[in-house]
């Protein structure tokens, strides 16, 4: 565990919840909405336990808590609903070359140990005032952040028609390599971190989302926009948290993992044929492999996904993996 979570004594503060709340623009390769983070507190006087855990550190920074986050625009963040500063760290930007800019190698490896510490501790510090702080010991602390991404070039993955490709049916995809996830979603990257999770992403009327978590509704605002609710009971690691947005064709599969598990396939249209033939053993497969190890699968629902230009052939996480059309 990171030492922004550790102290002397043992756990300092863990995430027990997430809610996220976004928007995904497939034109414009856009993600806007917040993120609202359930922070418990492990001790008390917890202000004066993280000025001791940073100074223990050599951080001589204000008392700050500490979350992963990259490549996204922060525009607001809360503490139990009070303004708080922020700062934003992001040193990969340093390290990697653009056009109009080159790296030494000696400014590489400098820039390159800072954006690995920073993964590590978290990239994004959102400061802590003894005001923010509930009159009651040890109570969880909310903290909100407002942010967008736009035009990903990691974690989150738009494709779209190109001169080459115009037929293509636009969609997304999310993918769970090392740090991937905090470059579309603020969180606490750390399998130690395994909170429950709600999600809520709005889309155009028609596209189909499919989420980690089971959906719980689906309500249009009748302005051509749909909202999908997602919710996760399961605790799970941020890096296990999956996304795909498209104008999917759906195929049930009529056995599922069990009575208590159901299985559905998603692809894009066109490839609902091929898909069929791809997955139809997938559930038997499943059920002698769940028998012969005696192990249940620890979510209600599994959902495939086949998305074109994918990161890696096959992405697996929480309840649903993210595939390969040419599978």
């Amino acid at each position: 565990m990171s030492s922004r979570t550790r102290g002397k004594a043992g756990l300092l503060y863990e995430l027990v919840h997430q809610k996220v709340s976004l928007s995904v623009d497939l034109v414009n390769k856009v993600l806007q909405g917040s993120v609202e983070m359930t922070i418990q507190p492990h001790t008390k006087d917890f202000i004066p336990h993280i000025i001791a855990l940073q100074r223990r550190d050599k951080d001589d920074s204000p008392p700050c808590l500490k979350f992963n986050c990259h490549k996204a625009r922060i525009s607001r963040a809360t503490v139990n609903g009070h303004e708080a500063e922020w700062k934003l760290s992001n040193f990969l930007d340093q390290v990697v070359p653009t056009a109009h800019q080159r790296v030494s190698e000696e400014d590489f490896r400098i820039w390159n140990r800072a954006n690995l510490n920073a993964a590590n501790v978290g990239q994004l510090r959102v400061m802590m005032k003894p005001e923010y702080m509930s009159s009651e010991e040890m109570e969880p602390i909310i903290v909100s952040i407002h942010y967008s991404v736009v035009k990903p070039v990691g974690g989150a993955y738009f494709v779209t028609p190109t001169q080459q490709y115009p037929q293509r049916r636009a969609h997304m995809y999310t993918h769970n390599a090392v740090h991937s996830v905090s470059s579309w979603l603020p969180t606490i990257d750390a399998f130690s971190q395994r909170p429950t999770w709600e999600f809520q992403y709005t889309a155009e009327e028609g596209l189909v989302v499919v989420s980690t978590g089971e959906l719980v509704d689906k309500v249009a605002d009748g302005n051509g926009k749909e909202t999908w609710f997602f919710s996760e009971s399961v605790p799970t690691a941020a890096s296990n948290v999956l996304l795909a947005v498209g104008p999917f064709e759906i195929l049930p599969d009529e056995t599922g993992f069990s009575e208590n598990v159901s299985v559905t396939h998603f692809c894009l249209p066109g490839h609902s044929g091929a898909m069929a033939h791809t997955v139809k053993f997938l559930s038997a497969a499943f059920s002698f492999y769940s028998q012969f190890l005696k192990v249940e699968f620890p979510y209600k629902s599994y959902k495939q996904v086949f998305v074109e230009e994918p990161y890696s052939k096959i992405c697996v996480g929480a309840s649903m993996s993210v595939l390969s059309t040419h599978l």
